[in-house]
């Protein structure tokens, strides 16, 4: 262990000074004869003090003579780049770019960029002007959309027209509408008798006096007629509702009272199915 103390030319080191420490039995006594004379009583035995080491490096116990202790703040996170290249559109890809290059331009931080700044100025302005010359495409198809949907239409009004002529002309015979080129339509097909609503059902409502009736759709119907009777016999039932959708809620209905319900199906014509089956439900 090297010295705490500056190194002089002495080949030895300086011997530490003795220290004699005074006993608190060692103060002046008065003989017992009483003649006034002061005796000291004999020194103990002088105390050295010598400087003690332990197993390692420090000097002493090394409780007083403590290193700096370890710094324990934590250290900062290492940043990492994020560009999300695949992500971006075209024109944000575009503008991204072209704002990193006049950002790291004469940036004091980054003095040796790669690739080269020639070269990623190069593929930048390869990219602006081939993205540029697709813009320009899309504006050229977009003004021609618009045009060939205005020539369709003037086309389709002709063609309208010629169809009436060929109609005419052909007296409607098959073979000769076929024969320049057009198709003939599928005559009309008696359609099926209309039939009743099904599965005719009803439901107390959240309130006293109210009543859902709720059916199942009948094909070709364009609505529903709805009529009510009392529970009596014969029947006197009365239009009640006419209504387009599958379901009719009736309220302050008498309460206590029991009623009968029938549905027809109504048509193209205002044609009509036959009744369905009657639903009777009391009201509470």
């Amino acid at each position: 262990m090297k010295s705490l103390h500056k190194r002089t030319g002495a080949t030895t080191a300086p011997s530490l000074r003795s220290t004699a420490v005074r006993h608190p039995a060692a103060l002046p006594v008065v003989s017992e004869q009483g003649n006034g004379q002061h005796q000291l009583p004999p020194s103990p035995p002088v105390a050295t003090a010598q400087a003690h080491y332990d197993s390692g490096s420090r000097f002493d116990t090394g409780v007083r003579y403590v290193g700096a202790p370890a710094d324990t703040t934590p250290s900062a996170p290492v940043a990492k780049v994020k560009m999300d290249l695949k992500g971006r559109t075209d024109e944000d890809f575009d503008f991204f770019v072209g704002n990193h290059i006049d950002l790291i331009t004469g940036n004091a931080d980054f003095t040796a960029p790669q690739p080269l700044p020639a070269n990623l100025l190069a593929g930048y302005t390869l990219y602006e002007t081939k993205l540029v010359a697709l813009q320009q495409i899309r504006d050229l198809a977009k003004q021609a959309t618009v045009e060939k949907d205005q020539a369709r239409k003037a086309l389709t009004d002709l063609m309208i027209r010629r169809g009436a002529y060929v109609q005419d002309a052909s007296e409607g015979n098959a073979s000769k509408i076929l024969s320049v080129g057009f198709g003939v339509a599928n005559p009309p097909t008696p359609a099926g008798p209309l039939m009743p609503p099904s599965n005719l059902r009803s439901y107390l409502g959240e309130v006293p006096g109210m009543l859902e009736l709720r059916w199942d759709a009948a094909e070709g119907a364009h609505g529903y007629i709805v009529e009510v009777s009392s529970n009596v016999m014969p029947r006197q039932f009365s239009l009640l509702r006419a209504c387009s959708k599958t379901k009719l809620l009736l309220e302050n209905l008498t309460l206590g009272e029991t009623y009968v319900f029938r549905i027809a199906t109504q048509g193209a014509n205002n044609a009509l199915s036959l009744w369905s089956v009657e639903l009777i439900r009391g009201v509470a």
